[in-house]
């Protein structure tokens, strides 16, 4: 299988500096992507510096992503969002309300921490915390 994370736009990739992608007891797999197009808040399918979880029953096809509210800045200076592998945390380390945790990390520093049943997408003026993530910079 292989999914093409910027089909219709430019660069794009799954970098993870070489770290391979993570999988839940659900069947999903959950990828970074470096520099590219994104678009997928439009409505297209272009995931640029984007954390994506993949359903793998059939193709695979994006399911859910979270796409920081900087994309276009951290495009245009190089500093990808896909520069580690996205690290499921146990249950344990998450809520009752929120058990499903992952993280994922940027080269200009930044540490997102996300419920990975629903990332959050791409808000342009994201608040620094929320329910669908919390953002460490």
């Amino acid at each position: 299988m292989a999914f093409d994370v910027t089909p219709t736009g430019l660069q794009g990739g799954i970098w993870q500096s070489g770290g391979g992608p993570s999988a839940d007891s659900n069947h999903y797999v959950f990828v970074a992507t470096g520099n590219g197009t994104f678009d997928a808040n439009l409505g297209a399918n272009d995931y640029g510096d984007s954390l994506l979880r993949l359903n793998t029953a059939g193709s695979l096809s994006a399911a859910d992503y979270f796409t920081p509210c900087n994309q276009e800045i951290m495009f245009t200076t190089g500093q990808d969002l896909g520069s580690s592998a996205p690290v499921l945390l146990p249950d344990s380390a998450g809520s009752v309300s929120q058990p499903h945790l992952m993280m994922g990390g940027a080269m200009n520093g930044s540490l997102y921490v996300l419920n990975r049943d629903s990332l959050g997408g791409y808000v342009l003026h994201a608040p620094i915390q929320r329910p669908a993530f919390r953002w460490c910079q």
